[in-house]
């Protein structure tokens, strides 16, 4: 139960860390701009799953 909780912290804690990373991208190219999209959607996809698989562990 803790390895499971630990996992999804961790996995918290990596889809921040791509969301700030797509944000705080400096340079401008069109390259950059993509891969600063992309980090943000995977980011917050990755996100909105461990949350919610996160919150079913807490419930049961």
């Amino acid at each position: 139960m803790k390895d499971n909780q630990l996992t999804y912290i961790l996995l918290i804690i990596a889809s921040i860390l791509l969301i700030a990373n797509g944000i705080f991208a400096f340079d401008h190219t069109l390259p950059m701009i993509i891969m600063s999209i992309l980090f943000i959607a995977i980011g917050l996809i990755l996100l909105i799953f461990t949350l919610r698989a996160f919150i079913k562990l807490l419930k049961s």
